[in-house]
């Protein structure tokens, strides 16, 4: 998915790779890999996600929401910050629902705690 950087009146494309993994089934992975920086991973709520498709979601260093804007199709902002800096960027709320979908498919919402390994889990806190 190809998220857009907000910078001032401008959008700048930013390549991102969303990823899910059913060992993790409550976090979705952004990594943007801006054109000049190393890439950025971050780890989202999937229900964070979700729920901004129709209200603001987040707190903290994560903030999503559906926004109306002049884009010819209805966007999702995300607003990233972190010491190092802070980010704004946009996304289509029909990819990113899509998106959402598929991990349902994989884990559906409401089921995660099914999917996660407790014994893993409490073995390599207590190493």
């Amino acid at each position: 998915m190809q998220l857009r950087l907000v910078l001032s009146s401008s959008l700048v494309p930013v390549a991102t790779e969303f990823t899910y993994d059913p060992a993790d089934p409550y976090a979705v992975g952004l990594t943007l890999n801006p054109a000049s920086a190393e890439p950025v991973r971050w780890l989202v709520a999937r229900e964070v996600l979700r729920d901004a498709l129709t209200n603001p979601a987040g707190e903290g260093d994560v903030g999503v929401w559906p926004a109306r804007t002049s884009e010819p199709r209805p966007t999702v902002c995300i607003a990233l910050s972190s010491p190092d800096g802070d980010a704004l960027l946009v996304c289509g709320e029909g990819e990113l629902a899509d998106f959402l979908d598929r991990t349902e498919e994989v884990v559906p919402a409401g089921e995660e705690g099914a999917f996660l390994d407790i014994d893993a889990l409490t073995a390599a806190l207590l190493h």
